[in-house]
């Protein structure tokens, strides 16, 4: 009985223990069932495609999700067993099992960026990683592979790639186009400005022909300004501006602006002036051509715009802190433009330009600032009709700024005028750059080398020019300067055979010519002088003012480089390094010394003559004419049209323009443009210009002439 009632129990708990397997062997199959259909809800509801292929087992296929059902055009049913033969052309298939056993091979995941993968409904490109897993013991057990349908993406980025080409592809064929439009362009522009130059200085025209060739000089030079804009924003788009990075002298580089604008701010009656107060402005390194260009358009701008003043350029070291460029208006002590250079120092050998370009012109409506330096943009398009310009001098500057790591900003209120500042860094040096000093170092090595110089008369010259109006122009400037053996020939072929049959002493070679170009024929030249062992000086003469031209002509074996239009001065400067040329007798003539506040400006005038005698008889004409000039528009300061007054006023403007007179010739110019204005108005401007006038009769009477 006991044993029965002993087993009776140990059948109890057999039971219960039975019943407890079962019920914890249901909990887990029903876990497990669980995991299962979570983990197949997760892979057919993920957007790529997921498959795993037995590693051990010559990669036949485990499980495809949904995705990959989509994208194969495969039914999981069909797939499992199976390996990529079954399925895929032989070379897909070869391509797929390299890398399977890749990625198990080295254990690492592999990335395909792009691959075909084709298709019963056509071939699509696929984005796929692939991940080897291992058994316990560290055999290879599945590869898992994830895959994502790019043809669309991968057909955008090639369509990009593509359009990259071909933008690069235009970008370099507006580059030859603008290298190739500058050269047609400023071809002939050199010979319209070098002419009526030449025009100009010639003392047998008679003043009103002068004043005409003035009116062309001053076109031509405007349309070679708006060319060098247009050029200097294509190279800026297209990345081909290069920054220097030499020493220069701030304030040499600010002379030489003040020096160029000072003809300009005459002509408007605005007295130019520039400041230092104190000495030490240490030497910068960077790219002295475009800080000139940048404080040049400023300094432009703020002329144009202004009517009445003054311009000055002040060097300070009061260190001013950077908010106050942006908040502060400089007051001016009179009206006209303010020009403020200061320095800030960021850390040792590295400090921070500050410059500030102040008029009281017509200011910049508020609403116009956020746009004044976005390209072909003016604040008002009447601005465009009465001032001119093409809208890109304010853009140029900003991009040369910004190029430079600096900033650059406006304040403006209309009617009271703008201040335009900008900051740049600078890394600051003890001593000049070459390049920033070649005009030094030329006039050390004439000094030094005098002796060893060729007279311009006895200088034996070669030109190589095959434009038919700069060979005219060329022979003509060059007779001016003192030359006498003059050669001209059309093409590098012609120059390479002069070369041969007869000795230079200098060669100016036109880089742009048929048959052979310049840069061949100096190459050809340079090769034989290794023969001979004499270097005869080439220069280089181009129209294309595009970047890399200067070190393509040193590079052939050019000596120098001139860009047309050629400048008269800067021709003769470049040649004083092998040629001598007689004094000049400037100061001689003028009694008196030239200054830029002078009302006349006496180099000029001595000009157009060899002695003082000429030079007295071309001022007692120009007196006469400019009395008769006076009493006309004294007489017709009336209301209205009035041809009379428009006439006596363009003919006083020639003549001042001729003596140099350049406040009395802009005060004659605005005359000229009141056809329909008011007696008062008439009245008012006549005043200006007889008290002017009186001013250079005086300086002209105490010249001694």
């Amino acid at each position: 009985m006991a044993a029965t009632a002993a087993l009776g129990v140990i059948w109890f708990f057999v039971l219960r223990r039975l019943r407890y397997w079962r019920e914890e062997l249901v909990s887990t199959q029903s876990s497990l069932n669980r995991e299962k259909t979570y983990l197949s809800t997760i892979m057919d509801n993920m957007p790529l495609a997921i498959f795993a292929k037995d590693a051990s087992n010559g990669y036949k296929w485990i499980t495809i999700n949904k995705a990959a059902e989509e994208m194969f055009c495969l039914k999981s049913k069909n797939v499992i067993g199976h390996v990529d033969h079954d399925f895929f052309p032989k070379e897909e298939a070869d391509f797929f099992r390299a890398t399977d056993e890749k990625v198990m091979a080295e254990g690492c995941l592999v990335e395909i960026d792009a691959e075909p993968v084709t298709t019963p409904k056509g071939t699509f490109t696929a984005h796929t990683l692939k991940v080897p897993i291992y058994d316990e013991d560290g055999n290879p057990l599945i590869l898992l592979g994830i895959l994502e349908d790019i043809t669309e993406k991968f057909t955008m980025q090639e369509d990009l790639r593509i359009a990259k080409e071909q933008a690069e592809l235009a970008n370099a064929a507006k580059s030859d186009f603008l290298a190739n439009m500058s050269h047609e362009l400023r071809t002939p522009l050199n010979s319209i400005i070098g002419m009526t130059r030449m025009l100009v200085e010639d003392s047998t025209m008679t003043i009103d022909n002068r004043s005409m060739a003035g009116t062309v000089y001053k076109s031509a030079t405007n349309l070679l300004e708006i060319v060098n804009d247009i050029l200097d924003i294509s190279k800026i788009e297209a990345g081909n501006m290069v920054l220097e990075n030499i020493g220069f002298d701030m304030k040499d580089m600010v002379s030489n602006v003040m020096e160029t604008m000072a003809p300009i701010a005459s002509a408007k009656g605005i007295t130019l002036k520039y400041h230092y107060e104190h000495e030490d402005m240490p030497y910068l390194i960077g790219d002295p051509l475009r800080v000139g260009r940048i404080l040049t358009n400023l300094v432009s701008n703020a002329i144009k715009y202004t009517e009445k003043g003054e311009v000055g350029i002040i060097f300070d070291k009061k260190h001013l802190p950077s908010e106050r460029m942006e908040t502060e208006t400089f007051a001016l002590n009179k009206d006209g433009v303010y020009i403020n250079i200061d320095t800030k120092t960021l850390n040792k050998g590295r400090i921070e330009l500050h410059c500030a370009v102040t008029d009281t012109g017509i200011g910049i409506p508020e609403d116009k600032l956020t746009i004044i330096f976005e390209k072909f943009t003016q604040a008002d398009e009447t601005v465009s009709r009465k001032y001119g310009g093409t809208g890109l001098g304010l853009a140029i500057t900003k991009d040369l700024v910004e190029m430079m790591g600096g900033t650059i900003g406006v304040q403006s209120e209309v009617g009271k005028g703008s201040t335009f500042w900008f900051k740049i860094p600078f890394d600051i040096t003890g001593k000049l750059d070459e390049k920033a000093q070649s005009r030094k170092k030329r006039r050390r090595q004439d000094n030094k080398n005098a002796g060893n110089k060729i007279d311009s008369a006895k200088a034996r010259i070669l030109v190589a020019e095959d434009h038919l109006l700069n060979q005219d122009f060329i022979q003509r400037l060059l007779k001016r300067q003192g030359f006498q053996e003059l050669d001209l020939v059309e093409n590098g072929v012609a120059a390479l055979k002069a070369y041969e049959e007869k000795s230079y002493d200098l060669i100016l070679m036109d880089c742009h010519m048929p048959d052979k170009n310049g840069y061949e024929a100096t190459q050809n030249i340079r090769e034989k002088e290794k023969e001979t062992g004499k270097h005869v000086p080439i220069i280089a003469l181009t129209a294309d003012a595009m970047q890399g031209t200067q070190e393509k002509c040193l590079d052939a074996g050019m000596d120098e480089y001139l860009s047309k239009p050629i400048d008269a001065d800067e021709l003769k400067d470049v040649l004083e390094q092998w040629i001598s040329f007689p004094e000049a007798k400037i100061k001689e003539t003028t009694g008196k010394e030239n200054n830029a506040n002078a009302p006349v400006d006496m180099t000029l005038l001595a000009g157009y003559a060899e002695t003082p005698e000429d030079i007295a008889q071309f001022i007692k004409v120009f007196l006469k004419q400019s009395e008769e000039s006076v009493n006309i528009l004294r007489e017709y300061c009336i209301e209205g049209e009035c041809r009379e007054w428009v006439e006596a006023a363009h003919k006083f403007k020639g003549g001042a323009g001729m003596v140099g007179a350049k406040k009395l010739q802009g005060l004659c110019e605005q005359a000229q443009a009141m056809a329909g204005s008011s007696a008062a108005d008439r009245q008012k401007m006549f005043k200006n210009i007889e008290t002017e006038y009186k001013i250079v009769k005086n300086y002209l009477s105490d010249s001694k002439i």
